[in-house]
């Protein structure tokens, strides 16, 4: 049962976003070159007026259809939501009941507040760190994972997520499902797009796996807030129940089908993303910074102290660059910058990074 109280004292954030209009936006991990303008005058020619004043007709329709396409599943298997934090939420509606859960550490804050919500104990998978390392320093303590799986009822696992990268493969999430038939599992994907595997064909094997999708990061969408939950027909038949009258909004289904018909568009992107993201990585390693560089829409610098830490964003900030700081549960610092482009990345390396 939900805790009412517990509720009226927490306080939610109430984001202000100060960031100027011709700056680098690469603290949110938001898509950080808009789409062309021509884009969005299609999208508007395809809404008429009577769409913008009645009720959906169909309940969008199209979107599901396009977006059960893409994701290559059947329109049973989804229940469309307003962005992927909705997904999670209704995950933990539905399973308030359960009274152990595991997290990954340093995870999406919402976790911990529907987990508290319902008073539900939350486990946290640690992470560990290695600054003698070459490569990623971070490494997800695996051997922690399967100390606590057999105790927790439920495992939130972020796929990919910033810390570390390649933490649990498919093979291994397959052998989890099946080894603990009794326990869910719920995938978070939505930084998916950028070269990490997707866990969704799992669900064609398994009723008790469960997989989040967004349209904010893999299509550069974020203001849309569209999302999905994806399951067996059977286990996401209590999400559609649950779901609100109308899935969407015509503005938001109309951009997401636009994005759909245009996929190639978007896949473009996300690989010139990639290779900026990666030239970024390798040119920072020269110069001996550490790096976790997950297979996400971000990396993130580690620092030797808090310091540093805030002088690199204030005087990245000075240069029109916003960078996220992320202090983890180990009180190690970094700094997290979204990636785009080669060019851009140039940018941000040669103003911000490199060593003169």
């Amino acid at each position: 049962m939900i805790n009412l109280d517990l509720l009226k004292n927490i306080d939610r954030v109430d984001y202000q976003d100060s960031r100027t209009e011709n700056c680098y936006r690469c603290d949110r991990n938001e898509k950080i070159v808009d789409w062309p303008k021509e884009y969005f005058n299609k999208i508007l020619d395809k809404t008429t007026q009577t769409e913008l004043t009645s009720y959906p007709k169909d309940n969008f329709r199209d979107l599901h259809e396009k977006f059960s396409n893409y994701l290559g599943v059947n329109k049973s298997n989804i229940n469309i939501t307003t962005g992927s934090d909705a997904a999670i939420r209704d995950f933990f509606i539905l399973n308030h009941h359960i009274k152990k859960i595991a997290v990954l550490s340093d995870t999406y804050g919402m976790y911990s507040v529907y987990a508290k919500c319902f008073g539900i104990e939350i486990i946290e998978i640690p992470y560990e760190f290695d600054l003698n390392s070459n490569g990623n320093i971070a490494f997800l303590r695996k051997d922690k994972l399967y100390q606590n799986i057999k105790d927790v009822d439920a495992f939130c696992f972020v796929n990919p997520n910033q810390i570390s990268n390649n933490d649990i493969s498919l093979n291994e999430l397959d052998s989890l499902c099946k080894n603990y038939p009794d326990k869910k599992f719920l995938i978070d994907e939505a930084y998916y797009g950028f070269g990490h595997y997707t866990a969704i064909p799992l669900t064609r094997k398994h009723n008790n796996i469960f997989v989040t999708r967004s349209f904010s990061k893999t299509f550069g969408l974020a203001s849309l807030r569209v999302g999905a939950l994806i399951a067996s027909e059977d286990s996401i038949k209590p999400f559609k129940t649950l779901a609100t009258t109308y899935a969407s909004n015509v503005f938001s289904s109309q951009s997401c089908i636009f994005f759909l018909d245009n996929i190639n568009c978007v896949r473009y992107y996300n690989d010139l993303t990639v290779l900026g993201r990666d030239w970024f990585v390798n040119e920072l390693r020269k110069s001996e910074y550490k790096v976790v560089s997950p297979k996400s829409i971000s990396i993130m610098i580690y620092c030797d102290s808090q310091k540093e830490q805030q002088r690199i964003l204030q005087e990245s900030k000075e240069k029109e660059f916003y960078f996220k700081g992320i202090t983890t549960n180990s009180k190690h610092h970094f700094i997290r910058v979204t990636c785009g482009p080669e060019k851009i990345m140039q940018q941000i390396y040669k103003k911000c990074f490199k060593n003169d």
